[in-house]
């Protein structure tokens, strides 16, 4: 029985498929390897002329305050893919979901065609597969914050570049671009987040030469919605803080809003998506392509409603 599985802080993905891509390149023996259904690669998610360098770390930092404290994105919707591609063959595992903080999520993933779901709440940690139907899950999950792999990129964060802005879902976007060496992605993993991993892969032959032949480009979008005062001053009366100047400052304070003067309006930053691409060397098969998308949307949306943790214990095995 799968009691174990762990879901990961969806940036962190891109740090552990980086160094499963380089682990598998440096053990890959020759001949044909079985990668699932053949599908053509998408195109890539985002495009454009670069237009200049930008103090970013600033900005991320700001957003990813912003996602993890303000009150009106607790709760939000997440879809996305993990890809892998070699040539023409493709496999790809799909996550999508709802999560509301600080307590849990509920998650559909299919990895490599196999479909599990995840539930989250507090304590409770569930896991369900189609051969074993719900259990509990280990406890030793990873801490219940989908921005957390956001920290590690803060290091190399002053390099990014902009692109054109984009519109998500009708929201508007300032686009980031960051493209990282081999070597660059290896140091940054190091500490904190995969310290033995690291270590461990190091002391493998042509680990450096592999580095030296990888690239990883993330692609980062940070909203600039905007609301007017009567707007904010509606959210802060529906969410108990009251009326008045008091109630209203309290509100700004916590969602992190910051007010435009000259446009008379409040803007808020949140995260609506980012992609990360990395090429791979894959001895005698030319380069591996990886792929990690995800876009939260929907925030703060009413709809959002997550079972009980009692609900789920009526299908427990080990609980009826």
């Amino acid at each position: 029985m799968e009691k174990r599985r762990k879901f990961f802080p969806l940036m962190l993905i891109a740090g552990t498929f980086f160094l499963l891509a380089l682990s598998g390149c440096s053990t890959y023996p020759s001949g044909d390897r079985n990668f699932g259904p053949t599908e053509e690669a998408p195109p890539s998610v985002s495009g454009g002329e670069t237009k200049q360098t930008v103090p970013f770390t600033e900005l991320i930092s700001h957003a990813v305050e912003t996602n993890r404290n303000a009150p009106m994105l607790q709760k939000f919707w997440f879809s996305g893919w993990v890809s892998n591609t070699v040539e023409k063959r493709k496999t790809t595992s799909m996550y999508s979901g709802v999560m509301i903080l600080p307590h849990g999520y509920y998650v559909d993933a299919r990895m490599a065609g196999t479909p599990y779901r995840y539930y989250k709440w507090d304590e409770y940690n569930f896991l369900w597969t189609e051969r074993d139907d719900w259990m509990r899950a280990g406890e030793d999950q990873f801490p219940l914050d989908p921005f957390l792999g956001f920290d590690w990129w803060m290091p190399a964060l002053d390099r990014a570049v902009s692109l054109p802005d984009e519109e998500i879902l009708n929201h508007p976007t300032k686009v980031f671009e960051l493209k990282l060496s081999g070597e660059e992605m290896a140091s940054l993993l190091q500490q904190p987040f995969f310290p033995a991993e690291v270590a461990k892969l190091s002391a493998t032959p042509d680990w450096k030469n592999l580095l030296k032949q990888t690239e990883a480009t993330a692609t980062f979008w940070i909203g600039d919605d905007t609301y007017t005062k009567e707007e904010v001053a509606a959210q802060a009366k529906k969410a108990g803080k009251g009326e008045g100047e008091a109630a209203l400052a309290e509100w700004v304070k916590e969602n992190r809003l910051t007010w435009d003067e000259k446009g008379k309006v409040y803007h808020q930053n949140p995260i609506y998506q980012f992609n990360v691409l990395i090429e791979a060397p894959v001895p005698k098969a030319g380069y591996m392509n990886q792929e990690i998308f995800f876009r939260f949307y929907h925030y703060n949306d009413p709809a959002i409603k997550i079972q009980t943790p009692e609900e789920i214990l009526k299908y427990v095995e080990d609980e009826k």
